[in-house]
């Protein structure tokens, strides 16, 4: 007999999602494989495993509770599940209303029993380019899934005291979000396209928020930490009362991997830089989009393949990995792929130029 295809796989406690030989979709958990309703979302390679939303970026995966382990996935549809190992069982996550869709979950525990918490977005409908988008908080029971909480994230522009969110969508799903529970604060980092702004455009970044765990009000507007930021983010706890620490990738603000640091009461990030960069793809023309005028780079130009001293390249070459962030001692290593040689901007303009 033929093994299971792999769909999709969490790095984190063996868990995948795999199709079972043909019979039906499961998953597999410490090595128990259970049967699930519907067939999960493959990760799709947009651009090629370097392209926005690759394989091995951070998606939503295995959610690690009291009880035991569970997996969160999405279907082809986009509807988000949980699936418990013991009982075998799979629960639909509930919607707080029509037309949204599931984004970012965790799960934490008190000494009143155990919640998911998730956000949620509006989909499939068009809006003008200046009207926000339609965003809740939800926290429910576990295991039932039940809604036990829920509350409108106030979108909008953020002198009203909203977080300034037009859509968190790509072509084929959702971009990637983080949620994380921390006691009295609820950290919610988003990648998103903003309002329209004054040059007419709905501009991409990261952003990261901070809200009250009992009433889900928005406490500390962080606000951007790269754009663009389309790979996804890691959140852990450093040492002391009032520390983390984010990663995500930027393709031009910076363009890097960029590591940042806040806290719970921070109105903005403590500290940032980049800690690997990459190369970019230069413009062919001498006048940049913006109407400016360069001189040609001739250091990576060749025969009648000329380059510009200007660039606005959204491919990083580089993908976060699964968990790619971990606290040793006193440093942080950081866990990611990318091309070699990373700086050669002459091996650009595909998504896969170089071993």
């Amino acid at each position: 007999m033929a093994p299971p295809e792999v769909i999709c796989s969490s790095m984190s406690d063996g868990a995948a999602v795999v199709h079972n030989d043909g019979t039906g979709y499961g998953v597999v958990m410490k090595s128990i494989v259970t049967k699930v309703p519907s067939k999960p979302k493959t990760p799709t390679l947009q651009n090629g495993p370097f392209g926005m939303g690759g394989c091995y970026s951070p998606m939503p995966a295995v959610v690690e509770l009291l009880s035991g382990t569970t997996l969160f996935w999405f279907d082809q549809n986009h509807d988000g599940y949980l699936t418990t190992l013991s009982p075998p069982t799979t629960i639909k996550l509930p919607l707080p209303a029509d037309n949204h869709q599931v984004g970012a979950v965790t799960a934490t525990s008190t000494d009143n029993g155990q919640f998911l918490y998730y956000t949620t977005a509006l989909t499939g409908q068009q809006r003008p380019p200046d009207k926000s988008l339609p965003m809740y908080l939800v926290k429910a029971s576990l295991p039932s899934c039940e809604i036990v909480q829920k509350e409108k994230i106030k979108t909008g522009s953020k002198k009203n005291g909203g977080i300034n969110v037009y859509d968190v969508q790509m072509s084929d799903g959702m971009w990637c979000s983080t949620l994380k529970v921390c006691g009295e604060r609820i950290i919610l980092w988003i990648s998103r396209r903003m309002l329209k702004a004054s040059d007419g455009l709905n501009h991409q970044s990261g952003t990261l928020h901070i809200y009250n765990s009992s009433t889900f009000a928005l406490t500390h507007d962080i606000g951007q930490t790269s754009g663009h930021s389309f790979g996804g983010c890691h959140i852990i706890k450093l040492g002391g009362k009032d520390g983390y620490i984010g990663m995500d990738l930027g393709d031009n603000y910076p363009r890097g991997i960029n590591l940042w640091t806040f806290g719970l009461k921070d109105n903005r990030l403590r500290t940032s830089s980049v800690v690997y960069t990459f190369k970019t793809l230069h413009g062919k023309s001498a006048t940049s989009p913006a109407g400016v005028t360069y001189g040609e780079y001739t250091e990576i130009s060749s025969g009648d393949k000329k380059f510009y001293k200007w660039s606005n390249d959204n491919l990083t070459y580089t993908e976060l990995g699964n968990n790619g962030m971990h606290v040793v001692g006193d440093n942080v290593l950081v866990c990611f792929c990318g091309e070699k040689p990373s700086l050669d901007s002459s091996q650009t303009g595909r998504d896969v130029n170089a071993p």
